[in-house]
């Protein structure tokens, strides 16, 4: 898979598509979604610090797809994780995500 580098992605219009892209980001999310609907995030490889890799809020029929999502730096341990706002994906009053591998 031939993936181009690319900082954070805010979603901008229904139905857009993020493809195929590897993302790092440690000063937001590394792909945001506010209010759009039908969004497909499809082959890409997010890293990120600070902030959720993926969040989609009000944003119905969101599907990640063939991702691979990571929290660079998290910490190790039995309750590594400090702050839900870090987790690999954020999804809030969104009706019919679908996530696939």
């Amino acid at each position: 898979m031939s993936i181009t580098a690319s900082g954070p992605v805010t979603i901008t219009a229904n139905g857009q598509t993020v493809n195929k892209l590897f993302i790092t980001s440690t000063t937001a999310e590394g792909v945001f979604c506010n209010g759009f609907s039908g969004v497909t995030i499809n082959e890409c490889e997010i890293h990120h610090t600070n902030f959720a890799g993926v969040k989609f809020v009000n944003s119905p029929n969101m599907t990640i797809e063939d991702c691979i999502i990571v929290h660079d730096g998290a910490p190790s341990g039995q309750n590594p994780n400090s702050s839900s706002l870090l987790n690999n994906i954020i999804g809030e009053l969104s009706a019919s995500p679908t996530i696939n591998r």
